[in-house]
């Protein structure tokens, strides 16, 4: 008996068909999520480390047990987000928000921080609409011309002016060689995708360890 020919238009062919195109699709959207899983995993280890945030000094830009990238290939200007090795600080990392840089002159008068830049003759006013609605802050400096920051250091502040130990004690400021990185703006809307993704890690060590 000779063998059985597929043909078109039959339902057998067309479901070899669609067997066909269905694995080939498969294994397209296989190979591009393991491409984008090993890309993540090569920029997580090499790009970006992972800062736990421990005490409410950043609150409520950050809080307690927030999970953030830092990258550390990124160069702090003003605003950022960074994290110090902390030499001061019992060896523990600080996470401040970059507030002035060698050269720079800090004031901070009623509650307000004004900051003249290297080069600048005017003191202005920092804009921080990431502090809460009564987020002020002191300082009590004796200088009335105010702080001029050091060649190659960098003047920092936590968001929690009230609860927060930065460059007002005995801290002082921090030299750039001691950034470990920046926090970015993508960071800080990823954070949640962190523990979230940490958590599963956590969770595949547990069920793997004997």
């Amino acid at each position: 008996m000779p063998d059985k020919v597929i043909t078109r238009g039959t339902s057998l062919y067309g479901k070899r068909n669609r067997e066909i195109k269905s694995s080939v699709i498969f294994s397209a959207v296989s190979s591009v999520l393991l491409l984008i899983l090993a890309a993540f995993i090569i920029v997580n280890n090499f790009v970006f480390v992972k800062v736990m945030v421990s005490g409410s000094s950043m609150y409520s830009t950050l809080k307690d047990g927030d999970l953030v990238s830092v990258n550390v290939y990124s160069a702090p200007t003003y605003g950022d987000i960074i994290v110090i090795s902390g030499e001061k600080a019992g060896g523990d990392w600080l996470i401040k928000r970059a507030i002035a840089f060698g050269g720079d002159t800090v004031k901070i008068e009623g509650g307000y921080v004004y900051l003249k830049k290297s080069g600048e003759t005017e003191f202005v006013k920092l804009s921080e609409p990431y502090l809460d609605a009564q987020g002020i802050t002191f300082w009590d400096d004796p200088r009335a011309d105010g702080f001029l920051v050091p060649e190659g250091q960098i003047f920092y502040l936590g968001d929690n002016r009230e609860h927060s130990k930065d460059s007002r004690s005995e801290f002082g400021t921090c030299e750039k060689s001691q950034i470990v990185g920046v926090v970015s703006e993508f960071a800080l809307k990823t954070r949640g995708i962190n523990k979230f993704f940490d958590n599963i890690a956590s969770a595949v060590r547990n069920l793997f360890s004997f």
